[in-house]
């Protein structure tokens, strides 16, 4: 690299393109004030240790431009695309795609997967996580849930009772009284495991119903084996 004036160092760079030696000055080319003559302007430098730096009073000057102009081809992607080179054209150019599936976020540079229990968001910039659904006491589903319960619940206290008063009668005996009571002691619990479905999920509510389900089960089974 030929420098400008005579008194600069000859700048060097070596095979991967990095420069040998501390930095260097940048200068830009401006048009004179009131004259056509045209002049070199100190706009910035840059160092090994610093980087670059550049003129905080925004000395620059762009040929036929109010802004800075843009050094690529290519805008960047909008939220929820990814760039896709384009063939045959260099690296600064490329068009955007929509990300794969609908699961996953990007930023404009590449798209991500959302974890389990989180989803995009409506510009698929970033992933939110999932509210709790769950059924709820008003709702048309636990309404219908808490009614069937009850009438279960009645009508097997109600057989219940009648095996407690009727306890010495022949058919009562007959129907052999220890095994269905433990039949109508599964049957209760059963009817009674769907309300906790109903309640707000929580650690306690989980434990409940894995632990429930597995004991009626497991009692009103064992009855009938």
């Amino acid at each position: 690299f030929t420098p400008m004036t005579k008194n600069s160092a000859l700048l060097k760079f070596d095979d991967n393109g990095d420069i040998l030696g501390e930095g260097y000055d940048i200068f830009n080319l401006q048009l004179q004030r009131g004259s056509t003559n045209y002049s070199y302007v100190k706009v910035g430098n840059w160092h090994v240790t610093t980087g670059l730096e550049l003129s905080s009073d925004n000395k620059i000057e762009w040929n036929h431009h109010e802004t800075i102009p843009q050094s690529m081809c290519s805008e960047g992607c909008d939220y929820g695309k990814h760039p896709i080179a384009i063939e045959g054209q260099s690296k600064c150019c490329w068009k955007c795609e929509d990300c794969c599936k609908e699961k996953e976020v990007s930023n404009g540079t590449e798209c991500v997967g959302c974890k389990i229990g989180f989803t995009p968001n409506g510009q698929h910039s970033t992933c939110v996580a999932i509210p709790p659904s769950y059924l709820t006491w008003d709702s048309a589903w636990g309404i219908i849930t808490i009614i069937l319960c009850f009438c279960g619940l009645v009508t097997t206290s109600g057989i219940a009772v009648v095996f407690i008063i009727k306890g010495n009668t022949s058919i009562v005996k007959k129907s052999y009284r220890p095994l269905t009571s433990v039949i109508l002691t599964g049957l209760l619990l059963c009817y009674i495991i769907p309300l906790f479905y109903i309640s707000r999920p929580s650690k306690i509510i989980c434990g409940i119903h894995q632990f429930m389900l597995g004991v009626a089960f497991n009692i009103f089974y064992s009855a009938i084996l």
